[in-house]
């Protein structure tokens, strides 16, 4: 009997603690398992993207060829917008600086319009000198532009309307080392392939044109002299740069104005 009581008294503690474990272990929440997101992978690179200019490429390359002259000249930015959201007006336009009176001027008489170049005897006497002696023979009465390369130049003074090429005098020395750059409205010596190969042929140029100045001793970088600079007119300049193309005459290239271009009268004011 008393074992029995003895082992009844055992199952009871028994069960009596693991009721205890159990209330124990009702307060803990279950740990959850977070699983950590990989990052997604960075995206590639474009494939077959390379630079504009090939390593050791002339970016001047891309520009026709200047023997015998043939960025857009760039576009303006909008005008800023005041506080109230309304654009700003437009300053107006600068008159053109007045004449230096120790720098000749030439006035171009054309079809078109007047243009009027003052020159720069300081620093390229010889091409000046040149120049003035065509304007003072009269010879370039009766000649035309008969070259346009839009974004780049406008050629003349050298053929008359029928195409005939003018005899000209012996070439002279090319200035462009002292010369001006070759800006938008300079005028400039054409010339050959030849370094001292300019004439009475000029050209004007319609953007800057870096690639035409000096560079150095080596024929890609003899350049060419510029010699004036257009002080009135460049809308007239805009004008005949802006008549369509084609091959005439004995020019290969459809570079001839489609509707004449004439020089009807060059004097010293």
């Amino acid at each position: 009997m008393n074992r029995l009581l003895i082992a009844l008294t055992a199952a009871a503690i028994a069960v009596s603690g693991c009721k205890g474990e159990e209330k124990k272990d009702e307060g803990k929440q279950p740990e959850q398992k977070v699983e950590k997101k990989k990052a997604p992978p960075a995206p590639e690179a474009p494939k077959g993207v390379e630079g504009a200019v090939a390593p050791g490429e002339d970016p001047a390359a891309a520009e026709p060829a200047p023997t015998d002259p043939g960025v857009e000249p760039a576009a303006t930015d909008p005008a800023p917008a005041d506080p109230d959201g309304v654009p700003a007006a437009a300053e107006p336009a600068l008159a053109p600086p007045p004449a230096d009176p120790s720098k000749p001027v030439v006035v171009l008489e054309t079809n078109l319009g007047i243009i009027k170049i003052e020159l720069t005897p300081e620093q390229t006497p010889i091409t000046v000198q040149n120049f003035l002696q065509y304007v003072n023979d009269g010879f370039y009465t009766g000649t035309i532009f008969h070259r346009v390369v839009p974004g780049f130049v406008i050629q003349g003074g050298g053929f008359t309307e029928d195409f005939a090429q003018k005899e000209t005098r012996d070439p002279i020395q090319n200035e462009a080392a002292q010369g001006m750059k070759n800006v938008r409205g300079t005028i400039s010596m054409a010339r050959t392939r030849a370094r001292e190969s300019g004439t009475s042929q000029f050209f004007i140029s319609l953007k800057d044109n870096p690639m035409l100045d000096y560079r150095g001793e080596h024929p890609t970088g003899w350049g060419y002299a510029a010699f004036g600079q257009v002080i009135e007119g460049m809308d007239v300049v805009d004008e005949i740069a802006a008549i369509p193309t084609v091959r005439k005459g004995p020019f290969p290239k459809p570079e001839v104005p489609s509707s004449t271009v004439l020089i009807k009268k060059a004097t010293v004011q």
